[in-house]
């Protein structure tokens, strides 16, 4: 939402309880406060929370995601005490069915009591975490306390992404007022590309090209479009939006790159994700671009006069085919910001290290290989684990070290390129890694002394299907971490809860600079959280919403949710 100049926004801090709410409001005057920040707080005393909030009379914009004020509690106060409102952000994330069925019964109520107050009320835009699938059938009861919403926002933080895709191509088609509607999501797209071209399929289509679509009703225009279609539209002079996600089947021609850039106008384009796809949509492999098609990008690239963002995870090479001299030989690789590429992108050291000369504003760099839960892969990428040199110790290595980057992203790279990627982005302020391949052991804790010589790190992510937690070399590794403020620790593997909190006690213990502490394991069939937080209480927190930085995924070039990012507090 758009403030102006002499608006007031006051936020808190995940570590920040309401005195510190108190102490702001009390240094202003609450009636000018235009927005309020409430993100990631676990304050338990929730009614004194909203007691504060309600004294912002003249509040337009109320962010609450992953705080832990009852979704009930919140609508009710915000049709009661909030008249002026216009923008609410929130999540929907208990596990537990019963808990769920609870809060819609409670927003049946509302809506059945407040009916008269939902229709003058202001609120035209909302912004939705939803986690697990239940919570989709609170949505829905919500969105009925919500009659004047223009603009809705589903984010899916973990649930059945088929699940989650037929439930919002039913809110889309549904909500005829809805403006704007958006959907981006944690989990891969795993649903099966269908290529339909059927004009009601197009969410479906554009939902399961990347988990990511956003939709204006007005003018029936979608951020995500085909190749072929862009080159045989009528309309070749209009310009695309700032955002936009463009794909193409195996059969892309260069000529249709070519012809794209002289076609329509991309002097818009700030974030750009571009795929390639197999032409078969049970196809199990990605195809493979050659020489010629580097060139239609490199052609391409010439007409990017806005870009920051370019996503091109879904788009391999050949394992012949260099790719130094499209970023290398154009304006492109300056004016990038942010990058997402695959594995086969880089396939040697030395790759890594022109990219530090061809692209020196990174600050975002995310190399992953995106599977699509499974359905797809590229050999070219999968054939990097068998990269049996060793990481060569450049001569020049200090002075190409990227002094840009604020975060490092690692998703399905073998262990031994991920070393490439160390030697010349060790600066990161945040890092990720998951899921990383490996012949023989799985070297987690050689892995964690390896971050020792990127000692900027504050935030840390790693997540693997077997990450022991228990594992004493690795928490000892970790705890040696001495800039580290989050940790994210994602496992399937199956942990007692007594385990758990034994780790979470131990580990805060040893580290004085930690801030916030969060866990995903298993126990039994179901997966558990536990989150721990500096703040004024020190207790662990179960089962509640997950927090900024545990997140895998990328919105590089992509529609972007809110609160996927701790920089704020770091």
């Amino acid at each position: 939402m758009a403030l102006s100049a002499n608006d007031v926004t006051v936020r808190l801090s995940m570590n920040e309880g309401v005195s510190e709410l108190v102490q702001r409001l009390d240094a202003l005057s609450p009636d000018t406060v235009s927005e309020l920040v409430l993100r990631n707080c676990r304050i338990r005393d929730t009614a004194n929370l909203c007691k504060q909030i309600a004294r912002c009379v003249g509040l337009r914009c109320l962010s609450c995601v992953a705080c832990t004020i009852p979704p009930s509690q919140l609508i009710k106060f915000t049709l009661v005490q909030l008249q002026h409102l216009e923008h609410l952000e929130l999540s929907l994330f208990e596990d537990s069915k019963a808990a769920v069925s609870r809060e819609r019964k409670k927003v049946r109520r509302i809506v059945s009591e407040m009916r008269a107050v939902a229709v003058t009320h202001t609120l035209r835009r909302v912004y939705v975490e939803v986690g697990g699938d239940h919570n989709f059938r609170l949505l829905r009861r919500l969105l009925n306390t919500c009659l004047n919403v223009t603009e809705l926002h589903v984010h899916l933080v973990r649930g059945t992404f088929s699940k989650a895709l037929k439930k919002c191509q039913r809110l889309h088609k549904k909500r005829l007022q809805l403006e704007v509607f958006v959907f981006t999501s944690e989990l891969p797209a795993s649903a099966k590309m269908t290529y339909k071209t059927d004009p009601s399929s197009l969410f479906e289509n554009c939902a399961t090209i990347c988990a990511n679509v956003r939709r204006k009703r007005s003018d029936d225009s979608w951020s995500c479009a085909e190749l072929g279609h862009l080159v045989r539209s009528s309309d070749r002079a209009h310009n695309l939006p700032s955002q936009v996600v463009v794909f193409a089947v195996s059969d892309l021609t260069v000529t249709s790159l070519r012809e794209e850039t002289h076609g329509h106008l991309w002097k818009n384009v700030r974030e750009l994700c571009i795929l390639l796809l197999p032409e078969d949509p049970s196809s199990v492999l990605y195809p493979k671009a050659g020489p010629a098609h580097r060139e239609g990008l490199v052609q391409l690239s010439l007409v990017l006069d806005c870009i920051a963002e370019l996503n091109v995870s879904s788009f391999h090479f050949r394992p012949d085919v260099s790719l130094d001299r499209l970023l290398q030989k154009s304006p492109l690789g300056h004016r990038l910001l942010a990058l997402s590429a695959p594995p086969c992108w880089f396939q040697s050291q030395s790759s890594v290290r022109m990219l530090t000369i061809s692209c020196p504003n990174l600050s975002d760099l995310d190399v992953r290989v995106i599977s699509r839960g499974g359905l797809l892969s590229c050999d070219t990428c999968h054939n990097l684990l068998f990269n049996t040199g060793a990481v060569q110790e450049s001569s020049d290595a200090a002075t190409l070290l990227s002094t840009s980057i604020v975060r490092l992203t690692l998703c399905e790279v073998p262990y031994n390129v991920q070393l490439w990627f160390f030697q010349y982005y060790g600066a990161a302020v945040t890092l990720r890694v998951s899921e990383w391949r490996f012949v023989g052991s799985p070297q987690y804790g050689h892995l964690c002394e390896l971050f020792h010589k990127c000692g900027a790190i504050r935030c840390l992510l790693l997540q693997h299907h077997d990450l022991p937690i228990n594992e004493e070399h690795l928490q000892a590794s970790l705890s040696r971490l001495t800039s580290l403020q989050h940790l994210c620790l994602l496992t399937s593997m199956k942990v007692s809860d007594d385990d758990a909190s034994k780790f979470v006690r131990d580990f805060v213990a040893q580290s004085a600079q930690l801030k916030c502490l969060h866990l995903h394991y298993r126990k039994r069939s179901s997966e558990q959280r536990v989150t721990w937080l500096r703040n004024q209480e020190q207790v662990s927190l179960r089962q509640g919403p997950c927090f900024a930085c545990c997140s895998t995924a990328t919105f590089i070039g992509l529609a972007k949710p809110v609160n996927r990012d701790c920089v704020a507090d770091l």
